[in-house]
This record gives C-alpha cells, sequence and structure tokens, in this order.
C-alpha cells in the first residue's frame, strides 16, 4: 500500500477478513471499499482515530492471522474504604493471591490490603470537599483468550499498560487469576 492510497484498500485482499465495523460506513466506488468511521457529523468523541495506511494494513493482517485480542471489561466501582476493601480481599483470593500495588509492593496481608483501601478513601475523601458522590476507584478485568500465550506474560503486560496510563495519576493494584480456563488480571 502506497502513502498516497488515503486509507483505500483493494477489495479483493480484504473480502476474506471483512466485518462491517460497528457504528461506521461502508461505501463500495470502482473496486475499493472505503471505511468512514463515525455516525452523525464529522469526528465528535465517539470518532474512532484516523488509521494511516501502514497501520490500517498491520490492523488488517492481524485479523486474517486471527491474532490474539486482549479484553478489557469495567467490572465495577467501589464507593469507600469497606466496599474498596472487600474488593481488594476478592482479587487477592482473601490473601491466597499476591498484589502488586502501584509502588511495586507485592501484598498479600488482608489488613494490609484493608489499610491501603481506608487510606485511597482518606485521599479520596480529601480531594472531594464538595462531598459529590463518586467512587472511590474503579475496577477492570483484562484477559485473552485461552492458550494464547502464558498467565505471566499477561499479568507483565498488564502492569506495563497500568504504569503508562496511570503512573502519576492514579494508585492501582494488579492481581493475576489463573483459576478459570481464561487467565484473567484484574485491575483497580
Amino acid at each position: 500500500m502506497n502513502e498516497d492510497d488515503d486509507g483505500v484498500l483493494p477489495l479483493p485482499s480484504l473480502m476474506e477478513a471483512w466485518r462491517p465495523p460497528t457504528g461506521g460506513k461502508r461505501s463500495l466506488r470502482g473496486g475499493t471499499l472505503r471505511i468512514r468511521s463515525g455516525g452523525k457529523g464529522s469526528g465528535g468523541s465517539n470518532a474512532a482515530p484516523t488509521l494511516s495506511p501502514a497501520e490500517a494494513r498491520a490492523k488488517l493482517e492481524r485479523i486474517v492471522r486471527k491474532a490474539p485480542e486482549v479484553m478489557v471489561k469495567i467490572s465495577g466501582k467501589q464507593r469507600g474504604a469497606g466496599h474498596l476493601g472487600e474488593h481488594f480481599g476478592y482479587i487477592s483470593r482473601h490473601g491466597k493471591l499476591e498484589v502488586r500495588s502501584s509502588e511495586g509492593e507485592i501484598i498479600t496481608d488482608e489488613k494490609r490490603l484493608k489499610a491501603i483501601a481506608a487510606d485511597w478513601d482518606m485521599l479520596d475523601q480529601a480531594m472531594n470537599p464538595y462531598g459529590k458522590d463518586r467512587p472511590t476507584s474503579m475496577s477492570m478485568v483484562l484477559s485473552m483468550p485461552g492458550g494464547t500465550t502464558d498467565a505471566a506474560t499477561i499479568h507483565d503486560a498488564v502492569q506495563a499498560f497500568a504504569r503508562v496510563e496511570f503512573e502519576g495519576q492514579f494508585s492501582y493494584m494488579v492481581a493475576l487469576h489463573t483459576d478459570t480456563a481464561h487467565p484473567h488480571v484484574h485491575l483497580t
């Protein structure tokens, strides 16, 4: 694909992997397929980022190869020290699994996890002078299809993701669960 192709791909190379994008528009023009993101208007907060031709080709190659992709699920919000402490208990399987903090501390002690939950709640209250009802934390589960990679690789990837996205802005905890067919990581 040339840089001057402007995001236009020949149909034969695309037909094996093609599925209509959610919320996008398709149009066939002279043996090529144009994909425009967004529904109404141009842009907006829901508009997908525009991919360069090289990025679009790489994405299509991953689709054709059926490369595994990470599933990210926002699993909940915790309000207050008690709720957050219960959540930390769940992700640590009540002290049976290691939980790694954003500072690199490995924690298995439930009392320590509850103390951290209380610290997070106290900090949240101090930063919320008007007493608005808002969550103390948000939790996510990140996973990949079973058999695609080992659990340690997923755990390391989630820690790297958390460092890039949250370090310096938010504290976080990471816990790996391998007790299901799909290893997954809890990120709170």
